[in-house]
């Protein structure tokens, strides 16, 4: 999987030489603020590098507020007088600081882990996505077993063993039966 980077910087540092492009890539940077935010109209990277000076002292107000509005992963690279300060003001926000100069190392280390959280982050959403369709799934299977208990008085085992076998003589899922089961039911009414 390929991750999408922005640098910001007025002086990038050769970000293309630090990070592997079979990894990072695109990578793409912008000089001016406005240009980027032109850019992130278009579209959204996987991380944002923000590499001080931009305006002193505005780049992580900017970090602050991206990382909200955007939800990408944040490295805000600062200069070394001003480190403890917006660490501090960015404690909690997500946005991963580092001073700046830094080695290559220290920056590609700290790309490697925004890659991985976003990744982590990403798995996580799906996860949670195929549990939600499972629920509304279940839910419509249970609704169905509802109406077969209301309708033929039966238990709530022969309803479920009764939409199990039509799934499973018709070659369908059991969610197909149900809505199929809950439309004749609608189109009744």
């Amino acid at each position: 999987m390929r991750t999408k980077v922005f640098v910001l910087s007025t002086h990038p540092m050769k970000f293309s030489q630090i990070l592997p492009s079979t990894v990072y890539n695109p990578l793409e940077s912008f000089k001016s603020v406005s240009s980027l935010k032109q850019q992130l109209r278009i579209q959204r990277p996987d991380i944002l590098i923000i590499q001080e000076p931009i305006d002193e002292g505005v780049s992580w107000r900017l970090a602050y507020e991206w990382k909200q509005a955007i939800g990408c992963e944040i490295l805000l690279m600062v200069p070394l007088r001003q480190y403890d300060q917006i660490v501090y003001q960015l404690n909690g926000s997500g946005v991963f600081v580092v001073s700046d100069p830094s080695n290559a190392q220290t920056v590609y280390q700290a790309c490697e882990q925004l890659r991985i959280k976003r990744e982590e982050i990403q798995k996580y959403q799906g996860e949670i996505e195929r549990l939600k369709k499972k629920i509304r799934n279940d839910k419509l299977v249970n609704r169905a077993k509802l109406v077969l208990i209301e309708s033929y008085h039966w238990s709530e085992e022969k309803a479920h063993h009764y939409i199990e076998q039509i799934a499973m003589n018709n070659s369908i899922t059991k969610v197909d039966v149900a809505k199929e089961l809950l439309k004749n039911v609608d189109e009744k009414k």
